[in-house]
């Protein structure tokens, strides 16, 4: 196991305990929902319930980001620095705190009420929202930087934008900030629907946006061992492991990808009029003995 997988793993479990910790709280109010007398039982409430799925669909839309970001770190050169140690434990541990805070608990007469709860917690709600938000971009700037010094040809960019990446950051830091300001219903309500259609929009686009990252012609090869990134144009035609397809290899239309008959393809022959008894190199060049 390497760095990234040790914390990765460590960042699942703190966020994992959390969300336990969030089902714990909802089967609490379902089951008392079941036991109690009519006029006892607790009532659930839109704006905390959409809270609890929004951070929970964060939280796998995360592990699915950093299940990407391990290509970057599984090159040797690349080397986890204390800085992206320390920020991406301080996202989970602001995770775990939201969880937290949208756990209801029962008050003193042995009831729950959500609502109350809710409107309650909500400015501490939003700080800690706007705080994960803040360690997540620090985050994703340190693993830049690190991945940038190690010299790897692939960058964090190419897995997830710059500018887009900051751009949906700052979007969530604005709905916080409305769940902080927020004192209507309406307002409350505005910024839970908006967080609501965000995550789902999230989670429907992220699969095939990642996939379009890390393939861009969507032919099952993945980033630099394609040697042919535009085979979406040969789609009726399957693909080798490079990535290439029989009219890709055929350069010059003759139906014959191997011209010299070197063993090296004529796409990735530098050398393509070698002699066909003289020993060559993976690019098609002759070998000096």
């Amino acid at each position: 196991m390497d760095n990234w997988e040790f914390l990765t793993i460590t960042f699942v479990l703190i966020t994992g305990i959390g969300i336990s910790r969030l089902l714990i709280s909802f089967g609490t109010m379902v089951e008392a929902r079941a036991i109690l007398r009519p006029e006892k039982r607790p009532k659930f409430h839109w704006l905390l319930l959409t809270w609890m799925f929004v951070t929970v669909d964060v939280i796998a839309l995360s592990w699915l980001m950093f299940y990407k970001w391990n290509l970057l770190y599984e090159d040797p050169r690349t080397v986890l620095s204390p800085l992206t140690t320390l920020l991406l434990l301080g996202l989970a541990s602001s995770f775990y705190i939201i969880m937290e805070l949208l756990s209801p608990e029962l008050s003193e007469e042995g009831d729950i009420d959500m609502k109350k709860h809710f409107w309650a917690v909500r400015k501490h709600l939003a700080i800690w929202i706007i705080t994960s938000r803040l360690f997540m971009i620090f985050f994703y700037l340190s693993i830049s930087n690190d991945i940038s010094q190690a010299g790897f040809s692939l960058q964090i960019a190419d897995t997830y934008p710059v500018m887009r990446f900051l751009m949906f950051n700052f979007i969530w830091i604005g709905l916080a900030g409305a769940l902080y300001f927020g004192r209507t219903n309406f307002v409350q309500s505005v910024a839970a629907s908006l967080s609501l259609v965000m995550v789902i929009g999230m989670m429907l686009a992220l699969p095939v946006f990642s996939q379009s990252l890390d393939d861009p012609d969507f032919d099952g090869v993945y980033f630099d061992a394609d040697l042919c990134p535009g085979s979406d144009q040969y789609f009726w035609e399957k693909v080798d492991v490079n990535g290439c397809s029989f009219s890709q290899y055929d350069v010059d239309g003759d139906g014959d990808i191997d011209n010299d008959d070197d063993g090296v393809f004529d796409l990735l022959d530098r050398c393509s009029e070698t002699d066909v008894s003289a020993s060559v190199d993976e690019q098609g060049c002759p070998i000096e003995e």
